[in-house]
């Protein structure tokens, strides 16, 4: 008997609580609702700022990456370490002055030294304007010397000294290594070797 009504009292405490588990309004506010002035998210600054410095950086890694897979040279101390030859001047492009005056220079001791054929060497023809420029303004400054251009070395050979002029971001590496050893091959002396640039 004792467990019937155990039995009865179990069920009867079942039945109540699903009673009041069905009540319509099983909870409660505690305290008012309020809407916040700023959004949770989207934080529009955040992502901004975050697409910004993102895009930055990978510019930054891509131009680096381009740099070093490209082969162009651009920098001068770069010239310097793959040519062992004499920098005869370093010429700024954007001043068209301060450069004639140092090709008029040049060409005085160039004068001096009695040679009677000179060859302007370069790499290839991405820089043709400024070496016809360069050109034109040196013969000026030695007219009785010959002075013939050339990208091919066998068409210098006349020559009895040769100016090789590279150009910033206009030469790759392999090139000077290939002009270092043509050079050696035909066995002309390299009067030096002039760097074109532009900031």
């Amino acid at each position: 008997r004792l467990d019937n009504i155990l039995v009865n009292l179990e069920n009867t405490k079942g039945i109540i609580a699903l009673q009041l588990a069905e009540e319509t309004n099983p909870w409660q506010i505690i305290s008012t609702p309020f809407m916040d002035d700023s959004p949770v998210a989207p934080k529009k600054k955040q992502i901004v700022a975050i697409g910004l410095f993102g895009g930055i950086f990978l510019g930054i890694i891509g131009a680096l990456y381009a740099d070093r897979y490209s082969g162009l040279v651009y920098n001068l101390n770069e010239f310097k370490s793959s040519l062992n030859y004499k920098l005869l001047k370093e010429i700024d492009l954007n001043n068209r002055q301060s450069w004639e005056d140092s090709i008029s220079i040049l060409g005085q001791k160039i004068s001096e030294s009695n040679i009677k054929e000179l060859g302007i060497a370069f790499v290839n023809n991405n820089n043709l304007n400024q070496i016809k420029d360069f050109t034109s303004t040196l013969e000026k400054s030695i007219p009785k010397i010959n002075i013939a251009t050339s990208t091919k070395l066998m068409d210098l050979q006349s020559c009895e000294d040769i100016i090789l002029i590279v150009s910033k971001g206009n030469v790759k590496k392999e090139e000077l290594n290939e002009f270092k050893q043509k050079i050696q091959l035909l066995d002309k002396p390299l009067l030096g070797w002039i760097y074109f640039y532009t900031d």
